[in-house]
């Protein structure tokens, strides 16, 4: 709901769950989290609390320490929140939703990225890599919601396109349509929170 605080919605969630005497809490929601762990370290609450992160930083760390199952999209996460019941399900398009094409159903000399454009994420390594090959064309849809026209002046290159944040369907229409598809993580990135 428009205008609605986040963590009121939150709440709501929590609030249902509860009703329904679940005894599993799962949630991607940070705020959800932060809240289910408040109420566990008071002994609030008996479920257990499972949480799916999609991003790593020292509050969240902070927050996980009462969370009883801990699900991340990458190693990096797993290494940073060092978590005793963490397991990594890596964040993926199915094969199933990709068509499979023949080489000429692509366009060629295209690459396409689809994430956070974050350091961590190796945004510094894609700019660096679109100076590289000029010739190539560049699709970035990002988390961010980055366009042409609402970008940091450091991510305007020629070669690059942006599509701002795309819902699943779109970026499975241009994961059918591109040559390739890259994930520049960087594995050895130090988080300064």
């Amino acid at each position: 709901i428009a205008g609605t605080p986040m963590h009121s919605k939150s709440c709501s969630a929590i609030k249902n769950a509860l009703t329904h005497e679940n005894d599993l809490i799962y949630t991607r929601d940070f705020y959800t989290m932060i809240i289910l762990s408040t109420l566990k370290s008071f002994k609030l609450i008996k479920n257990q609390v499972s949480f799916e992160s999609h991003q790593f930083n020292k509050i969240r760390k902070l927050f996980t320490k009462n969370i009883d199952f801990l699900v991340l999209i990458n190693s990096y996460q797993k290494k940073q929140y060092k978590h005793k019941k963490s397991i990594v399900l890596h964040d993926c398009v199915w094969e199933k939703d990709i068509k499979k094409y023949t080489i000429y159903g692509c366009e060629k000399k295209s690459i396409f990225f689809s994430g956070s454009c974050t350091k961590e994420k190796g945004i510094e390594r894609l700019l660096s890599l679109a100076d590289n090959l000029e010739d190539y064309k560049f699709y970035i849809a990002s988390l961010e919601n980055y366009k042409d026209s609402n970008l940091p002046r450091h991510f305007i290159k020629k070669n690059i396109i942006w599509l701002g944040r795309l819902k699943r369907e779109e970026i499975i229409c241009f994961l059918e349509k591109m040559e390739y598809c890259i994930l520049p993580n960087e594995i050895n990135y130090k988080n300064n929170l």
